[in-house]
């Protein structure tokens, strides 16, 4: 009894915890999407303010060009007029200058109507430009109240000192264009009042036309003014297109917002949907589950219903032998006999309520393990909380209508508990009854049967308690069945989130599967170019026994070289020959190591992209989420991280060895160098004494060609490696590209890795805290051996990613070092390109020495001897003519493959 109340309050504080985390969720989701609503009507109301604006801005601008279009018509007035009063002035000054030249009177009065005549017309044009004039302030004050409405309206929220600073502004642009006008109406009230006396005083022309030259200096000044004004007014429109433009941008700026909000939130109601469809799936398979174990509840709760009903049905024929017991008192024999029958028929009940005992605790075992479940369950659900954190709303309206249904059954799972209390209820008062008729039956009876009757008290009060028993544990079994029905309800809605971690369990499963049939085809990729090393390496100790043959050769010739000179010759043109197919062979091998270079960059490359992968994995495990499969996982990464290693020190090992390769092609070049060397000398000393050896015997004449024709196949072979050389250039180039590419991968690899190690402190804090908070209300008794494992669980995961976090930097700094041996090698790889370079310079120094030698050795040559056309030697004399030419024209076309290789050497420096 202790025990169970302990469960059952906490259970209960574990439900109170759990409503009182939904109803906090709710909120934080109420608040979130009020949040989300004032944030969308604040953009609806920028949006719509953008948009006013943007109007208000453009009518502006429209009224703005249109007072531009009008001052610039003005202003083309204005010139027209300055250009007709200085016509009108030139032909004053023309007229006074014939007046004084005639002094005649008649002249002068016409003269005096003439200039009536245009007072008249500067009188109406001035009445016209006041007109103008006051258009214009009518205008200007019309202008100064928008422009002053308008920095009112986009200027509300700046500083009240930039509002003061554009009234200023405002009020001096006012005051100016007040006082050009002003300017301009007393410039041209001047002009009038000096054009008046005119008509009295015509002595005082002089005079007047230097007032008339000083007015006209004015109104230039005017003028000029005016075109000031307008360019300040052209800067003020400029700047209101900056404003207009900059709250352009700003709109935009607040659209691409928006768009990358509602972005976010269809991605959320993305994840949301996918998450309660796995959810719901998961619910289904569960609740289908609680149904199956619910249908075998309900099929024993029939079961006991129908030994109720056989148990009634015996007491009613107990009922109706009593009463004929009653009829049959008289004798004491039939009263005898009954006491016996009822004897055996209480026998029989107490059988029957042994079978519902056994029964009755049959059920309590499977409560208890459902119990059990629950508890499970309920520790699941705690560890789960700290994960979930998506709205489930649509979830909870699916859960809901199952709860209804599960509250049907339920309640008709009641009403038939009712019914079998009424039942029991009934059955207490047939005993009472019975009592009652047994005392009547004592009452009635001889003294013999009192020892009888007090056993019969005894079974009854026996049978009493024990229905009493009965019915306290049906009590706690409806009490039970209430709470598994509200457990279930609620296990229904929690339990299913366990699905989720099944699929991402399964997901994990595929990516591993995927990495081990990767690594398997890495490992096979390996096994290949082991077998292609060991194919390498019998290369080289061919090559190497070539080179001790040679040895050997230059030993034998420089022996031989006092005794047999003209031999000498042949012989080495003979082991160039052989030089250059080992160089040949050699540079065939070079092109098999860098194809095999980039093979394996490709691995390397592969290895990066399952990095890249392993780092994803690592970034889900670094969300400690308490799986009992995370261990064997994370163990199955580390294994997979140390295979990977193993792939990168085999490919250090291959680097070294194609290392070892390079330096054996600079050894054979170095003796090919000697060999020319030697060459050389032979030559020198073959000079000494040509006479000697021409005279001695004619068919020496031919070897020269011989020598030529050689040198031509020479230069043939070193075509072919000069195109096979370009082509690994290219080869190269596309493996520096490769190699840049996989630099930026890398870069963006330590960018994720030093992001996970920002993060992994923070979630193992904020898990820890989650678990504190799921088990606070929890008793200490409650602490059990479960929430031990979880934690070392998730100490462990912690350790793992520590270890593969170690792991990747080792992997990284190895790649780092295969880095620098790369390039280490493209530098050895120059330098060989360099000397090729040099070897070809002494191979074309050696065809111009041998040349001159052919033609010395032509000219100093006895008149040929007549030989038939189908001799052998006819044959090779033409031959070594025509090969001679080729050689040329192919020396001639070897410079271009100079300098490609310059141009590369030059490219793969910088």
């Amino acid at each position: 009894m202790p025990g169970s109340s302990t469960r059952k309050g906490e259970l209960r504080s574990l439900r109170e915890e759990i409503s009182i985390l939904e109803q906090e969720k709710e909120t934080e989701l109420k608040d979130i999407e009020q949040e989300l609503q004032m944030a969308q009507d604040e953009i609806h109301t920028l949006r719509q303010a953008a948009e006013d604006a943007a109007v208000e801005h453009e009518g502006d601008i429209a009224s703005l060009q249109e007072d531009l279009c009008r001052m610039r018509s003005q202003l083309s007035g204005m010139e027209r007029m300055q250009e007709e009063y200085e016509m009108e002035i030139n032909s004053l000054r023309s007229e006074i200058q014939l007046k004084d030249s005639d002094n005649s009177e008649s002249m002068v009065l016409s003269d005096v109507s003439l200039l009536q005549e245009e007072l008249q017309q500067l009188r109406d044009r001035c009445n016209l430009l006041t007109e103008e004039y006051n258009a214009l302030q009518m205008s200007n004050s019309s202008l100064c109240e928008q422009l002053e409405e308008m920095e009112s309206q986009r200027y509300c929220s700046e500083d009240p000192l930039e509002k003061c600073r554009e009234m200023r502004m405002a009020e001096r642009w006012s005051k100016k264009m007040m006082s050009t006008a002003a300017c301009q109406t007393s410039g041209m009230d001047m002009f009038v009042d000096i054009l008046y006396p005119c008509e009295e005083e015509e002595e005082e022309e002089e005079e007047e036309s230097e007032n008339l030259r000083q007015q006209l200096h004015g109104a230039e000044g005017h003028v000029q003014e005016m075109q000031k004004k307008c360019k300040d007014l052209h800067i003020e429109l400029q700047e209101l297109q900056k404003v207009h433009r900059a709250s352009e941008e700003e709109q935009r700026r607040l659209q691409k917002e928006l768009i990358n909000c509602k972005d976010d939130i269809y991605r959320l109601k993305s994840s949301q949907d996918a998450l309660i469809k796995s959810q719901t799936d998961e619910l289904m398979k569960k609740l289908a589950e609680v149904q199956k174990k619910y249908q075998e509840s309900q099929s024993e709760q029939a079961s006991l219903i129908k030994a109720r009903n056989q148990l009634q049905g015996e007491l009613l024929a107990s009922k109706e032998e009593q009463r004929k017991l009653m009829v049959k008192r008289g004798s004491l024999a039939e009263s005898n006999k009954n006491e016996k029958e009822l004897k055996a028929k209480l026998e029989d009940l107490q059988n029957r309520y042994s079978k519902s005992q056994e029964e009755n605790s049959r059920l309590l075992h499977a409560q208890e393990k459902l119990q059990e479940d629950l508890e499970f369950y309920g520790l699941e659900v705690e560890r789960l909380k700290s994960v979930d954190a998506a709205n489930q709303e649509a979830f909870k309206k699916e859960l809901k209508c199952k709860a209804e249904e599960f509250q049907n059954r339920y309640c008709k799972s009641q009403e038939e508990n009712c019914r079998l209390l009424d039942a029991q209820e009934k059955l207490q008062e047939d005993l009472e009854f019975c009592g009652m008729e047994v005392e009547r039956l004592k009452a009635a009876e001889a003294a013999n049967q009192e020892a009888f009757k007090k056993e019969l008290k005894c079974k009854v009060d026996e049978l009493q308690n024990r229905y009493c028993k009965s019915q306290e544990e049906n009590c706690r079994l409806l009490d039970t069945q209430e709470k598994l029905q509200e457990d279930l309800e609620f296990c229904g809605m929690e339990v299913e989130r366990l699905k989720a971690a099944e699929a991402a369990n399964r997901e994990v499963l595929k990516k591993n599967k995927d990495l081990e049939a990767r690594i398997q085809d890495l490992e096979v990729l390996y096994q290949d170019s082991k077998e292609k090393q060991a194919r390498h390496l019998q290369v080289q100790q061919e090559l190497q026994e070539a080179l001790d043959f040679c040895h050997q050769d230059l030993e034998m010739l420089r022996k031989a070289q006092n005794q047999v000179k003209p031999n000498k010759c042949e012989d080495l043109v003979s082991k160039l020959k052989d030089l250059q197919e080992l160089y040949n062979v050699s540079q065939k091998e070079l092109a098999q190591l860098q194809f095999e270079q980039a093979e394996l960059l490709e691995n390397q490359r592969r290895l990066q992209e399952e990095q890249g992968q392993l780092q994803e994995e690592l970034h889900r495990l670094s969300f400690p989420v308490p799986k009992p499969n995370l261990l064997q996982k994370s163990q199955e990464l580390l294994d997979k991280l140390g295979e990977l290693e193993e792939l990168q020190t085999s490919y250090q090992t291959r680097q070294e060895e194609q290392k070892k390769l390079v330096e054996s092609q600079e050894q054979l070049l170095k003796e090919q160098v000697e060999v020319q060397e030697e060459l050389r000398h032979l030559r020198e000393s073959q000079t000494g004494f040509p006479i000697q050896e021409k005279s001695s015997s004619g068919d020496k004449s031919s070897k020269p060609s011989e020598l030529s024709i050689k040198i031509q196949e020479l230069h043939v072979l070193y075509q072919t490696s000069n195109v096979e050389q370009e082509q690994l250039q290219q080869e190269q180039g596309r493996l520096l590209e490769e190699r840049k590419r996989l630099q930026h991968d890398l870069q963006l690899c330590q960018e994720e890795m030093q992001l996970l190690q920002s993060l992994t402190p923070r979630l193992s804090f904020d898990n820890r805290t989650c678990f504190g908070r799921s088990y606070v209300s929890s008793s200490s008794s409650s602490y059990s051996s479960e929430d031990y494992c979880n934690e070392s669980e998730d100490s462990e995961v912690q350790e793992v990613v520590a270890c593969v976090m170690n792991r990747l930097q080792a992997v990284k700094a190895m790649y780092l070092i295969s880095q620098g041996e790369h390039n280490q090698l493209q530098l050895d790889m120059m330098q060989l390109l360099r000397r090729l370079s040099c070897l070809q310079e002494e191979l074309e120094l050696c065809q111009e020495e041998l040349r001159e030698c052919e033609e010395s050795k032509k000219m100093e040559e006895p008149p040929p001897v007549v030989l038939p056309q189908n001799s052998p030697e006819s044959h090779r004399s033409q031959s070594g003519q025509a090969p001679t030419r080729q050689g040329e024209c192919r020396l001639i076309d070897m410079s271009p493959c100079k300098r490609r290789e310059e141009s590369w050497g030059r490219q793969s420096r910088g």
